[in-house]
């Protein structure tokens, strides 16, 4: 085709060489040689040799070369991946006989990845509620919320089951099947595939639940794990089959020639085009679901929907002595101040620090206070704590009043959830005291049981049975009049509707008849036994013995122990208590009084003996003739 002088005789007619190339063994066997068309362009004059890689050369002359090589339906200069049966215990179902040893080996692996995820979503959604379906934490850190969508991601990519199953039912038809292995049974392909669906659903929902349920950024790794590991149980025992880990039948079975054949791919035209469109589509709204969903859940912790509303708050007897308080002209005075008497219901009202506030309420019907200022409980990044705090409450009286100038304080915690923070905390007292408790419970109920079988939960809140009472029905209704040991009688105040006057969810006694001491209260002072937040008190009240019903209601509601100004004399205390009456508790009188005996004064005890108790009961018949004689209702008139 050249000259002498190396160049082309006729450069324009010629364009495709065919050459002839003779294996080895062609002479013995002339059918074994083969004819190659080698395109060689006119317009590119670089010699074959020179290319060092055939790659090269290829992606040279892409240009014109892929068209042709498109017209003329050469290779493509991609290798599309076989279409083979996945080397799955799964594949069983169908590869092998329902009476097989293979067959049901398939079955107990899919029945123990389908059981394990069955009980570790039951355990996951124990402590689920109508409020918070999937259990979700009240919030967590940027750095978890991150890692919960990157979680989604990967999840979704681990998963293996779901795209295998859709892989397999757009790419290998019935036709196909049957060609290749008329012995098996298209439906038993179908049932393997929809098994393969319903495993990867399972993990899809556990991984959600788990993703939405974690608090910390390693937690969702090494969960995601242990779900992939459990739904890839099928894949681990194929290969032990292989290996002759479980006896020779099922290495056979494993073994087989139907899992290196490769099928006759699809072209899809039609309908079978819009097929492979859908399972496309349901395949990426897994993505597009769970992001939603986790979106949604982002939401209702951002709102504070998962936050407990209302919670019961229970301090320690912790005493701070000459507390220093400011007054309303901004003056300063001290006062002691013991903590349980800040016991009772506080409810969300605002956000601090990204956290909910929780605002102290009135003792005597929940709701805020008017005259005075509650206590709030939040949580302050700066102290990463959460602390008890009053507006009015300093720690001295040079301090400056700072956002955050606590009285009660949590441990170091990042917990946005202040149900999850009871136990020990740290008391200030004019110093740091540490072992301070504090117990918290979410008055909110789901079933009777948060209701002690005492009453009926609705709609969130608790409706007691006619003898019982309490935010969460633990008590019993009181003991309407109770007696002394010196034959003092004390009554319960009923109002018309027949609930009766308490404050700390505790009823009021007042003084009616009686008494044979030495100091009986004047004939114008109210003597009162009031809870207080751990201890029953016997006060007087000067001058209010002829103050009617309505009074009383209007000064309970903004009933405070420790800003309370009416109190003239503490008469008596208790010892510290959660009873409901003060029947069967130990009374201590209150004489000397003065620095020396502080908080209450010189305590002297009735009686000898400790636990005899001062009051008692009233037997029924005294009851009903003492409703008879009152009405109920006059006793404070």
């Amino acid at each position: 085709e050249r000259g002498t002088d190396g160049r082309r005789n006729n450069k324009n007619e010629i364009s495709k060489t065919e050459i002839m190339t003779m294996s080895p063994g062609a002479a013995q066997n002339p059918e074994s040689v083969k004819l190659r068309s080698i395109f060689v362009s006119t317009e590119n004059e670089t010699p074959l040799e020179n290319v060092a890689d055939k790659k090269e050369w290829a992606c040279h002359n892409e240009g014109n070369d892929t068209k042709v090589d498109k017209e003329a339906g050469d290779e493509k200069d991609y290798i599309e991946e076989p279409i083979m049966l996945p080397q799955s215990t799964h594949t069983f179902l169908f590869t092998e006989d329902v009476s097989s040893l293979p067959f049901w080996f398939a079955v107990l692996t899919a029945a123990i990845s389908l059981t394990c995820l069955v009980l570790a979503l039951q355990n996951s959604l124990c402590g689920s509620s109508s409020n918070n379906v999937a259990d979700a934490p009240v919030q967590v850190l940027p750095a978890v919320k991150v890692a919960q969508y990157i979680s989604i991601f990967i999840g979704l990519l681990t998963e293996e089951e779901i795209p295998t199953a859709l892989y397999m039912l757009r790419m290998i038809s019935q036709k196909s099947l049957k060609s290749k292995f008329p012995q098996m049974k298209f439906w038993k392909f179908v049932f393997s595939a929809m098994v393969r669906l319903m495993l990867g659903y399972a993990f899809l929902f556990n991984m959600f639940i788990i993703i939405v349920q974690s608090d910390a950024v390693i937690d969702i790794f090494y969960d995601l794990l242990a779900l992939q590991f459990v739904e890839q149980l099928d894949d681990i025992a194929f290969q032990l089959c292989k290996k002759e880990a479980f006896g020779d039948r099922l290495s056979r079975a494993g073994n087989k020639k139907c899992f290196h054949a490769e099928f006759q791919r699809q072209h899809f035209l039609g309908r079978l085009k819009k097929i492979g469109m859908f399972l496309k589509m349901l395949y990426f709204c897994n993505l597009a679901l769970a992001i939603m969903g986790l979106t949604y859940i982002t939401m209702k912790q951002r709102s504070g929907d998962y936050q407990a509303t209302s919670i019961t708050v229970t301090f320690g007897d912790e005493l701070w002595e000459k507390a220093v308080v400011e007054n309303v002209a901004g003056g300063f005075y001290e006062h002691d101040l013991i903590f349980s008497m800040f016991n009772g219901v506080y409810v969300q009202s605002g956000v601090h620090d990204g956290r909910p506030v929780y605002v102290e309420q009135r003792k005597f019907e929940q709701t805020p206070y008017e005259k005075w200022i509650g206590a709030e409980i939040k949580y302050c990044r700066s102290e990463c704590r959460w602390v008890l705090t009053h507006r009015n409450i300093r720690k001295s009286m040079t301090s400056e009043k700072l956002d955050c100038d606590w009285i009660f304080r949590s441990p170091e915690t990042t917990d946005y959830n202040l149900l999850d923070v009871s136990g020990s905390w740290s008391a200030w007292t004019g110093a740091i005291v540490h072992g301070a408790n504090i117990f918290i419970i979410d008055n909110e109920c789901e079933s009777e049981s948060d209701c002690n079988l005492n009453g009926v939960c609705s709609s969130g809140q608790c409706v007691c049975y006619s003898s019982y009472f309490g935010t969460h029905c633990e008590y019993r209704e009181p003991c309407p009049v109770i007696k002394g040991d010196q034959n003092d009688t004390w009554g319960v105040v009923y109002f018309e509707d027949g609930t009766f006057f308490s404050l700390y969810d505790r009823p009021v006694y007042v003084y009616m008849e009686g008494y044979n001491g030495t100091s009986p209260p004047g004939e114008n002072d109210a003597l009162i036994i009031v809870y207080t937040g751990s201890r029953y008190f016997g006060f007087y009240y000067a001058g209010f013995r002829g103050k009617d019903l309505d009074f009383w209601i209007e000064f309970a509601k903004d009933y405070h122990p420790f800003w309370d100004p009416f109190v003239s004399e503490t008469y008596f205390i208790t010892d510290p208590t959660i009873s409901s009456t003060p029947v069967g508790l130990d009374i201590f009188f209150v004489t000397d009084r003065g620095e020396r005996y502080k908080p209450f004064g010189k305590l002297v005890p009735y009686a000898e003996v400790a636990g005899s108790g001062y009051f008692s009961c009233f037997e029924a018949e005294d009851y009903v003739k003492y409703r008879e004689r009152t009405d109920g209702k006059r006793l404070l008139r």
